[in-house]
């Protein structure tokens, strides 16, 4: 029966170990993702702000007689 028992003990220590770690894992994870969508959000408040900067064609009166 002790033997059951210190097997059951070393296993127990095992999987808390490990639950403890997969934990802090997805702690970690969670706060990456956090930071990934807040990050995204700022992206997407910049592009807001100058709609279309990237991709604007330029203004035909500053090209003079020059055709697009």
């Amino acid at each position: 029966m002790r033997e059951v028992a210190g097997r059951y003990e070393r296993v127990h220590g095992h999987l808390t170990k490990w639950s403890n770690e997969l934990e802090d894992f997805q702690s970690d994870a969670d706060k990456l993702l956090r930071q990934a969508k807040e990050k995204q959000e700022e992206v997407e408040a910049d592009k807001a702000k100058k709609p279309g900067l990237l991709f604007q064609r330029p203004d035909r009166a500053r090209l003079g007689s020059r055709l697009l």
